[in-house]
């Protein structure tokens, strides 16, 4: 919104600017009409308007000379200038200023109109202009590409950035990975909007927002007054994104530092996000919280070599209790317990998967089902970057793998099965019983029940809805579905009874596993 004030002398051409026109269609806050020249000019010092639109006649200063005065303290300020007297010398004087237009008096309605919507126009772009020129030299200084720091602080001031004590808090886009993964990247700029716009309103537009990454943003504060509030302001920038956007926010935040001291603190800012490998997603991570990350030495790196060749026996074994509980001692009780460096999380993972690939390959089995999970877990554009999701993509692998061999095992045991366990697989969605899918496999009830839990290793209903339960997880990723639409779409008709089997399968109702685990 453009900040407006009108001063005149006249009473009633006071009260008309005010009532007379919808200010608010114009893209404007009408702040104050002044009836002196004086005051509007000490006022002016603290309620910084865009726009003055002001009488030239009036006593002890004429508006032009406040206008002038005015111009000194905000060099962007705009005026429209108001006059009864047709006179060059006036005019000339606006010229010098740059007025935005000269209008006489009886003003016409239509003419001020059109010449507010000029001034917008010009004040917008303006803005927009001076707002990217900000961003630049910020980003320039948060990087460090100016190494001069006294030459760095004589920059930001010339663009008016003088902030003292500061905080850089660098905010991640949560739904970045699934934004890309349904093809929506112009809701990417949308997004970064919204995040902007929550961050001036929290702090009364006394911040920076610079855009440093697509999916990252940095917002310097001036921590000089307000420090006791921050976590305040910071989860509001949350609650807002997430309650009117559906936008799901992590948030790294710096130690106090100067200005001259940027640099070091949009690096503290960048370390506190990386905290979100280990903490998860939604939270507000401070820098002075974190613990080191640690490495690992060469015998440290033989025991996780030792219990990846665990998980790669356990799925020949097919055994799905063991291998979910091997799983969860190597990224939960050693790589999050113990903040393993990430670049190791990832080497042992894809060291993983390719074991998996090679072994099931050894049995003459398709592996294109890992194409997909690989590219999700590493593609840097859409990358998991929590060890939770690294979890569950890797217990989808291993499980998905655990069923090829089981059902490959049935294929070549009984076809009949086999025939069954597709008719499961193809139908999961729908109202299965192990009637129906004895007759489609033309065997008897209890020969089938015995069989499946023989080869798979759980009953029909576990095994139905273990599947749907999968498959849930991950229509969950998409933020538009609701919880009673998914309990349609896997099998559930009462979308309660799906809660209570979600939670009984993950351990979370389906909400709190969206704002957890997803």
């Amino acid at each position: 919104m453009i900040k407006v004030v009108f001063v005149d002398d006249e009473y009633f051409a006071r009260e008309g600017m005010k009532k007379t026109i919808d200010w608010k269609s114009l893209n404007c806050e009408f702040l104050k009409a002044f009836d002196n020249p004086n005051d509007a000019l000490e006022e002016c010092k603290i309620l910084k308007p865009d726009l003055v639109i002001t009488d030239i006649n009036m006593p002890s200063m004429n508006g032009l000379q406040m206008a002038e005065n005015i111009s000194e303290s905000l060099p962007y300020c705009k005026f429209i200038i108001i006059t009864g007297y047709d006179e060059f010398e006036y005019a000339k004087q606006a010229i010098k200023l740059k007025a935005m237009d000269f209008l006489l008096k009886p003003l016409n309605h239509d003419e001020l109109i059109s010449s507010i919507k000029n001034s917008v126009k010009t004040i917008n772009k303006l803005k927009f202009e001076i707002s990217i020129a900000k961003e630049r030299i910020l980003l320039d200084s948060m990087r460090g590409k100016i190494s001069n720091k006294d030459s760095m602080i004589s920059i930001l001031s010339s663009q008016n950035i003088n902030m003292k004590n500061i905080i850089i808090v660098s905010i991640e886009n949560d739904n970045y990975g699934s934004i890309l993964e349904n093809g929506l990247e112009e809701e990417i700029y949308t997004h970064n909007k919204f995040i902007r716009e929550s961050c001036y309103k929290a702090f009364n537009m006394e911040c920076f927002v610079v855009e440093c990454h697509q999916d990252k943003l940095a917002l310097i504060i001036d921590i000089s007054t307000n420090f006791a509030l921050l976590n305040n302001k910071l989860e509001y920038i949350q609650k807002k994104l997430l309650n009117n956007h559906n936008i799901h926010i992590t948030m790294g935040v710096s130690n106090i530092n100067t200005l001259r001291n940027i640099k070091e603190s949009y690096d503290e800012s960048k370390l506190a996000l990386k905290e979100k490998l280990y903490l998860g997603k939604g939270n507000i991570i401070y820098f002075k919280d974190i613990h080191n990350i640690n490495s690992i030495d060469n015998n440290g790196y033989e025991i996780l070599i030792k219990k990846q060749e665990e998980i790669i026996l356990l799925i020949k074994a097919k055994d799905k209790v063991k291998l979910e509980k091997r799983l969860k001692d190597l990224y939960f009780n050693i790589f999050k317990t113990y903040k393993i460096e990430e670049h190791i999380i990832n080497q042992i993972t894809l060291n993983l998967i390719f074991r998996i690939k090679t072994m099931l390959k050894s049995y003459n089995l398709n592996t294109d089902f890992l194409i997909e999970k690989e590219a999700q877990m590493f593609k840097e554009d859409s990358k998991l970057n929590t060890i939770d999701e690294v979890f569950y993509s890797m217990h989808s692998i291993c499980i998905d793998s655990i069923r090829l061999l089981k059902e490959t095992y049935i294929e070549s045991e009984d076809t009949s099965i086999s025939k069954a366990i597709d008719y499961i697989k193809d139908n999961y969605n729908k109202d299965l019983s192990l009637s129906n899918i004895a007759k489609h496999a033309y065997l008897s009830e209890s020969y089938l029940s015995r069989k499946i839990k023989q080869t798979l290793g759980v009953g029909f209903s576990e095994y139905v809805n273990s599947l749907r339960i999968e498959k849930s997880i991950e229509l969950l990723r998409d933020p538009n579905l609701r919880v009673s639409e998914i309990a349609l779409m896997v099998g559930y008709s009462d979308y309660r009874y799906f809660s209570n089997i979600f939670k009984k399968y993950t351990g979370y109702s389906p909400k709190e596993f969206t704002k957890n685990k997803l």
